[in-house]
């Protein structure tokens, strides 16, 4: 029996720690290239080497704030998402990837409304903020793939 607790402990603690790398990979990556857009919009040229070291110094640096914002956010809406699946099975799925999506948009608007301020710059927009969601999305969806098996 212990053993067996065990194990489930591991498992939902792995597919919870792959979707917070998850999301923050994907999420980090989005702000970065989303960055270097608005540059080539003003007239900069961004070229393919200077996009990948770029994506690489913003993974390593955003980890320490944002990683830990990411982790908090989704410490909070996988488990109380699966906690409501057990009353609602067929929605389990859906249940998990709109929470990941809800649980980092509401980051950065909880953190716009706090401090007046967008940590992310990214976000000042709706496509920004989207694609920071559909981050937090796919890695619920993770989480719902990891936690079936």
């Amino acid at each position: 029996m212990a053993n067996a607790t065990v194990r489930r402990g591991v498992r939902v603690f792995s597919a919870y720690l792959a979707a917070v790398v998850m999301t923050y990979v994907l999420a980090s990556v989005a702000v970065t290239q989303w960055n270097l857009a608005s540059l080539t919009q003003m007239g900069y040229e961004v070229d393919a080497g200077t996009r990948l070291l770029t994506t690489g110094q913003d993974l390593l640096g955003l980890a320490p704030a944002y990683g830990l914002m990411v982790a908090v956010a989704l410490a909070i809406a996988l488990p109380v998402a699966s906690g409501i699946a057990h009353f609602v099975p067929t929605l389990r799925g859906f249940g998990l990837v709109s929470a990941g999506f809800v649980a980092i948009a509401c980051v950065h608007v909880i953190l716009q409304q706090a401090t007046d301020v967008s940590a992310i710059a990214a976000t000042r927009t709706f496509g920004g903020l989207l694609a920071q969601g559909l981050a937090g999305g796919v890695g619920g969806y993770l989480y719902y793939l990891m936690r079936r098996t």
